[in-house]
């Protein structure tokens, strides 16, 4: 199986100490005032995503072809399919494997990061 495109995730954290100048007229926060951040993590450009019969899933860019295990593969798919967010996959993966909602969060954010790191997912910030 092959899929090309820009699939988004995303996750919720909360920011504080965000501000825009109020001369902008689009918005002002107070110091202190928190303001909330979804972050989206995007596939970079010109990613291939291969299945292998294995389990194992290729990640490839024009640059360079990386190999992840089965478990990846079920948290990049689970991602996808609920449309980047990540907390609604980590429910999804721990209804199937019968874990913590809390520990499949903590797995697909830590597989996020390594994501990024191999320079596969680009991460953008918006405020809501």
């Amino acid at each position: 199986m092959e899929v090309t495109g820009r699939d988004e995730v995303s996750v919720n954290p909360a920011v504080s100490s965000w501000s825009c100048p109020a001369s902008s007229g689009s918005y002002s926060m107070k110091e202190n005032q928190e303001m909330k951040f979804m972050s989206k993590f995007r596939p970079c450009s010109e990613i291939e995503l291969e299945i292998l019969e294995s389990g194992e899933m290729m990640l490839a860019t024009p640059t360079a072809r990386t190999r992840w295990g089965p478990i990846d593969t079920v948290m990049w798919v689970a991602l996808c399919e609920k449309g980047g967010d990540p907390q609604a996959a980590a429910d999804r993966i721990s209804a199937v494997w019968g874990s913590s909602a809390f520990s499949a969060y903590v797995e697909l954010m830590d597989r996020i990061e390594k994501w990024r790191h191999a320079g596969l997912l680009s991460r953008e910030d918006i405020p809501f």
